[in-house]
């Protein structure tokens, strides 16, 4: 117990959260069929993830469960969420996950993000807001019905009387979630496709933004892969030999990844340092078989067919 108190005390910190507030999370495994949870702070160890969490000075702050390749998945999961929480981007902090089981698939491809995600992120921001809603109405005295939620902020409708989502939160993590909270009409949409600007450009360009590769844990160890230089080649053999006398090397291990229609081949320089995997990798001697299909295949070939195909009718 003590070290998950430590371990829930790094997470808030490491967020940079003034007090915990309100904290909503959801399975990721459960698709459109989402499961909303409240997460208190005495049991914040991470266990329901992602979270959205608004801490008592109205920082929001969201955990990504998909890496970011070029595709924008930085931008799409804080959109959807603060669609309905009615916040701005700007007002959004989002933390990627860690790479561990209880997040969810965090893999990247397939259009997959959005597509999986629409709804779940969707409600669990709705479900805040609605949360954060009741409690202002129990302070005015007056039905949820004659407040409205915007800019991170809950109005009473018809009077110059305002909560900001900070003042809010500690109250409404005291509030049972809602199972069905209403989503907005696409019409009614402020953020979802609309024009926003990317809010990780900046730190990208300035090489403030971490990558995978910026990653460290510890007891951590380096791979760098040897490819067939044609597609699907086959391993014959591999001479590891003058890799292995390279500082820093540890193993030299054939790598397979089974795809449903074939089998990928590669060797893996397993090291303590990157340079030492890549230095490997240069190192070894490798006998590749290059398969029948793939023997006379080139790209001039390969654009020249397609060129061709192009001119030909396509399918209905």
């Amino acid at each position: 117990m003590k070290n998950q108190n430590i371990q829930r005390r790094d997470f808030l910190k490491n967020l940079g959260l003034t007090g915990l507030g309100l904290a909503i999370g959801f399975n990721t495994n459960a698709g459109n069929d989402l499961t909303i949870n409240k997460i208190d702070a005495a049991i914040l160890n991470l266990e329901i993830n992602p979270f959205i969490i608004i801490d008592t000075a109205g920082n929001i702050t969201i955990v990504n469960p998909r890496p970011d390749m070029g595709q924008g998945s930085t931008q799409a999961a804080p959109s959807l969420i603060a669609e309905e929480l009615e916040v701005s981007l700007e007002k959004v902090k989002l933390i990627q996950s860690n790479g561990q089981e209880k997040y969810g698939s965090q893999q990247s491809g397939g259009s997959s993000t959005v597509r999986e995600l629409w709804l779940p992120l969707r409600r669990a921001g709705a479900a805040a807001k609605e949360m954060l809603i009741e409690v202002a109405a129990k302070r005015w005295k007056v039905s949820t019905d004659q407040c409205y939620a915007s800019d991170a902020k809950v109005y009473l409708k018809g009077a110059n009387s305002s909560f900001g989502y900070g003042e809010l939160a500690d109250d409404a993590a005291k509030l049972p979630v809602p199972t069905n909270p209403k989503l907005k009409q696409p019409a009614d949409f402020k953020i979802i496709g609309k024009y926003n600007k990317r809010l990780d450009v900046p730190d990208r360009v300035t090489g403030k933004a971490v990558y995978g590769i910026d990653i460290e844990v510890p007891n951590m160890v380096f791979a760098c892969m040897a490819h067939s230089p044609s597609v699907h080649g086959k391993l014959k053999s591999f001479d590891d030999t003058a890799a292995k006398k390279i500082p820093g090397v540890l193993q030299v291990i054939k790598a397979e990844r089974k795809m449903p229609h074939r089998t990928s081949e590669a060797v893996a320089v397993i090291a303590t340092n990157w340079w030492a995997a890549q230095s490997g990798r240069k190192a070894l001697v490798i006998d590749w078989e290059v398969s029948e299909e793939n023997k006379n295949m080139s790209t001039d070939r390969y654009f020249n067919e397609m060129t061709e195909a192009s001119k030909k009718p396509g399918v209905r």
